[in-house]
């Protein structure tokens, strides 16, 4: 048998000169070859992660923090669920760093120090109650799933509810700007972020559909802003009597009272008839919406009597 040579790169006849050419080529090729392999994997989680981001408030948002978890969430709506949760967490923890840093400051007036160190408190919670959300989320899919969902749809929406409450004590003309605008970069963020993360929750209760956790979270994003509202009425009505101007504080109280109704209402424009929603979710909706917008009613009426 002839014996075989061994392989050399000169049995290629490549001049030196051509080499960096030929070894891109090679390159080209090598890396066309791995994407054949790789990439419709990965576009398939990538394209789980971007369709399920859809229903969150912020999609671009949802999809810029997650997509680089593609690998790990791959296609799994838990695990989606989870790191939405986590980076959340991550971003809560940063908040909290940032806002107990400017706590201490020289320079903060004593409005300032209250403000900040009251949404220092706030953040303290929103963390907390992330934390136990990430907790609960361990073995979700057990017996106890119903029960453990709702510890955690409750846990998020009060770290969304802490998140705004840290804001209130920045209301106002009589905060430094700087200060403010830093505060409410992070706090938005964050909001955004734990806004998402909780339409993503909604998505794993059981027989609730896509379009019926987009119309719950938009229902959550109403129902905070009538909160905020008639916070905002009561806080006005409590400075009635050491008011300079009654009646324009008056007018305050039921331009937000109205506002809240409103809000309400809008909440249920998501579970209209022409919506793809089931009649046991649009009815349990309606029936707790419609009770609160009741109440806010009769509220704004004996407002409108005072005057």
């Amino acid at each position: 048998m002839p014996r075989m040579e061994p392989f050399t790169c000169s049995k290629l006849s490549i001049s030196y000169h051509s080499l960096p050419t030929f070894i891109t080529i090679l390159l080209y090729f090598t890396i066309s070859f791995l994407a054949t392999r790789v990439e419709p994997h990965m576009n398939t989680n990538t394209q789980f992660i971007k369709s399920s981001c859809g229903i969150t408030m912020y999609p671009h948002l949802c999809f810029k923090t997650l997509s680089a978890y593609a690998s790990t969430i791959q296609t799994s709506p838990i695990e989606l669920a989870d790191t939405a949760l986590n980076v959340t967490l991550k971003g809560a923890q940063t908040t909290s760093n940032m806002v107990l840093k400017l706590s201490k400051g020289s320079n903060l007036s004593p409005g300032e120090v209250s403000a900040v160190m009251d949404c220092v408190e706030e953040m303290e919670d929103s963390v907390d109650e992330l934390q136990q959300s990430l907790v609960e989320m361990v073995d979700l899919e057990g017996p106890d799933f119903d029960v453990k969902m709702g510890n955690i749809l409750t846990w998020v929406s009060a770290a969304l509810t802490d998140e705004d409450t840290c804001m209130d004590g920045f209301a106002g003309n009589g905060m430094d700007g700087k200060i403010k605008s830093t505060i409410r970069r992070h706090i938005v963020n964050l909001a955004r972020l734990t806004s998402n993360a909780l339409a993503l929750e909604l998505a794993q209760q059981k027989g609730i559909t896509t379009i019926e956790a987009a119309a719950i979270r938009d229902c959550i994003e109403n129902i905070g802003d009538s909160i905020d509202e008639i916070k905002q009425s009561l806080e006005a009505m409590g400075n009635l009597e050491t008011a300079a101007d009654k009646k324009f504080q008056m007018a305050n109280v039921k331009t937000w009272m109205s506002a809240a109704i409103t809000d309400e209402d809008t909440c249920t424009d998501g579970f209209a008839d022409g919506r793809k929603v089931s009649a046991n979710v649009k009815n349990k909706i309606r029936k707790s919406i419609l009770n609160l917008a009741k109440l806010t009613s009769n509220a704004l009426s004996l407002i409108n009597h005072l005057t």
